[in-house]
């Protein structure tokens, strides 16, 4: 398991990286960051049966207020992804329970589970935390991925509710 200090180290080595601090950081064994403007958190879980180190990283991704979307059409999306997506992320769609589409948008969250414990085998510090900066990058480059998938999915859905609206409307 990585605890906070390693994870801190790890992401005080990328460049154009931000450590956000907060005082339930120590506490929730979370993180959370800016890399490159764009928000993250990750967590460092437990270990369990499976896996010594585990860690999970995640970000919100906000529905442009532009698009108008259905909560049907945003809970599609979110099906499609969680069956077709190209990265191991999951996406979990949420909104406002008043129905207000301000608070809405995507939860995607990347999940790491180190099987073959790699991470606890014997590593000098300097290496596991060299090998825990390429995970958390690759863990954000899913992410990233899955957040593209999501804003051509949103896209084309906009556009085709647009277009049968207009066909509606003639």
């Amino acid at each position: 398991m990585f605890s906070i200090d390693e994870l801190k180290n790890a992401l005080s080595r990328m460049s154009e990286t931000e450590i956000i601090y907060d005082a339930d950081d120590e506490k929730s064994s979370r993180l959370k960051f800016r890399k490159n403007g764009e928000l993250f958190v990750i967590y460092s879980l437990p270990e369990n049966e499976l896996s010594k180190t585990n860690l999970r990283l995640s970000r919100l991704v906000k529905l442009n207020k532009n698009k108008s979307m259905s909560k049907d059409d945003c809970e599609a999306i979110e099906a499609s992804l969680n069956l077709t997506s190209s990265t191991p992320c999951k996406v979990v769609y949420v909104y406002n329970l008043n129905g207000s589409d301000l608070d809405s948008g995507f939860f995607i969250t990347n999940v790491y589970s180190d099987k073959l414990d790699f991470f606890e085998k014997d590593q000098d510090e300097k290496t596991r935390i060299s090998n825990a900066v390429i995970l958390i990058l690759g863990m954000i480059v899913e992410v990233i991925s899955c957040n593209q998938e999501i804003v051509v999915m949103v896209d084309e859905t906009a556009e085709k509710t647009a277009k049968a609206g207009e066909k509606d409307g003639e």
